[in-house]
């Protein structure tokens, strides 16, 4: 082999090694106490006793986590399958210890044990029919009791009773992501088209806001929206590493966040509730972690 192949091969190495390490440090932030419990947190909920669940969606484990992060219960598989337990997306609380989370195609109430989970009923299957599945992004549950998701694929909102039973559908103009109830509206992310819906409960579009950018009250992805105790609406601005926050009509009030991986920072933040104190936590994806910060965005502890 001559010199010349030796110089190019030994250039080819030194490029991938440092193509490796810009990747590792750049996209894969670094942290010397992370000790592997996410991987990638998207799906959030929190009971009253301020126990707060977690999807993981790279595994698809679920987390039950104390008030002060520490691990009550865990599912991963499908009881006697090697289906996982969860897509990663969000889930809504029925009780202390059971919720119900968006499996593939279908919907699964889950109880969260310390033995391991007990999978009480499944809802849906795969198609377009009513009440069928094909690819549930957000999930919501009213006053009623009554479950609320976004059906991607299918371009629809879908209800179901508490029982399980088929309550209702309606369509919408583009393909669906989160969802959250406020009164008698109904607010859906589109996350493709950078915009925000607001609709009354029987499906009429009522309002809208937003659009492609990254100036305040523009998105790049809004991904999952919560609204705080005190009725502003918390959006994951995924694709800008921020939380927006408007009022109830749609008017930017303040936004928080960036990118990086300090406190307070984001990459790719995902879904997002409010504890009992009205701070607001976040599923922090891409840094592997849950944040818990003031409602104006201070940041006030890491959970990994």
């Amino acid at each position: 082999m001559s010199r010349s192949t030796d110089r190019i091969l030994g250039v080819i190495g030194i490029a991938l090694v440092a193509g490796f390490l810009v990747y590792l440090f750049t996209f894969r932030p670094f942290s010397a106490s992370w000790d592997g419990r996410f991987q990638d947190p998207e799906g959030l909920a929190i009971d009253e006793a301020g126990n707060l669940y977690v999807a993981d969606e790279d595994p698809g484990t679920i987390f039950m986590l104390d008030p002060s992060g520490n691990v009550m219960a865990r599912a991963d598989l499908m009881p006697g399958s090697p289906d996982r337990i969860s897509r990663g997306d969000g889930m809504v609380v029925l009780a202390l210890g059971r919720i119900i989370a968006i499996g593939t195609h279908q919907l699964h109430e889950i109880e969260l044990l310390p033995s391991g989970p007990r999978v009480v009923r499944s809802i849906g299957e795969r198609g377009s029919g009513l009440g069928q599945i094909e690819d549930a992004e957000g999930i919501a549950r009213d006053e009623s009791g009554r479950i609320w998701i976004t059906d991607e694929d299918n371009l629809r909102i879908q209800v179901f009773a508490p029982d399980g039973a088929f309550a209702g559908t309606w369509s919408v103009p583009a393909q669906p992501e989160g969802i959250c109830l406020s009164k008698n509206r109904v607010y859906i992310t589109f996350s493709k088209d950078h915009w925000v819906g607001c609709f009354s409960r029987d499906g009429k579009l009522e309002l809208r806001f937003g659009k492609k950018g990254s100036d305040p009250g523009e998105f790049l992805v809004p991904d999952y929206a919560c609204f705080s105790p005190d009725g502003e609406l918390y959006i994951t601005d995924q694709k800008n590493d921020r939380i927006q926050v408007f009022d109830a009509d749609g008017r930017f009030l303040f936004l928080f966040g960036g990118s990086g991986s300090a406190p307070g920072r984001f990459r790719d933040p995902e879904d997002i509730v409010f504890d009992r104190d009205g701070n607001v936590i976040v599923a922090d994806g891409g840094n592997r972690r849950i944040q818990v910060l003031t409602k104006r965005g201070d940041p006030i502890r890491v959970i990994r």
